[in-house]
């Protein structure tokens, strides 16, 4: 199990996920509505999508390792059932974070790139207002259920860590 000066890096990973995910969905959907929001601070809405969808599956990873090393060494103490049955309930729900953060951030970069992908392939122009709508909808979708989950995780991530203390 990976470690930073003897801290589990899971904890460190998870708060760039609490920190990042949560502000991509809000200046995504800031962006995806307003378009002057767009034009000014889309390049960096976008490069913040990207790294906070990317942050979910490293934390996953580094989860998934925290979850072997801790389960690998509970004992038969009254309190370790629980611990693992929380634990289980925390990676189950944190499962389910990775398609909405991937929906989001597919959502916002087809909000950023429409206007040039209109301006190069006349076929897109035809269907741009669909388009548009559609990455609204993503975006929209995306953010709702990610900051949803993160909440979630969070929650069941506290009751297993400090439940059985």
């Amino acid at each position: 199990m990976p470690t930073i000066s003897g801290l589990p890096v899971h904890p460190l990973v998870v708060h760039l996920v609490v920190v990042l995910l949560p502000l991509a969905a809000l200046t995504g959907l800031a962006v995806a509505l307003v378009p002057a929001l767009r034009r000014r601070y889309g390049a960096v809405v976008g490069v913040l999508n990207v790294v906070a969808g990317l942050a979910v599956p490293a934390a996953m990873v580094s989860g998934n390792w925290l979850y072997d090393h801790r389960i690998d060494n509970l004992g038969n103490h009254p309190g370790d059932a629980t611990e693992a049955s929380l634990m289980v309930q925390h990676k189950d729900v944190a499962n389910t974070l990775w398609p909405w953060a991937t929906v989001l951030v597919v959502g916002v970069l087809l909000t950023l790139c429409l206007p040039r992908m209109a301006g190069r392939f006349g076929r897109v122009r035809r269907f741009r207002l669909p388009l548009a709508g559609l990455a609204v909808l993503l975006t929209a979708i995306g953010a709702v259920a990610s900051v949803y989950l993160v909440v979630q995780i969070g929650e069941a991530g506290a009751r297993a860590a400090w439940s059985t203390r």
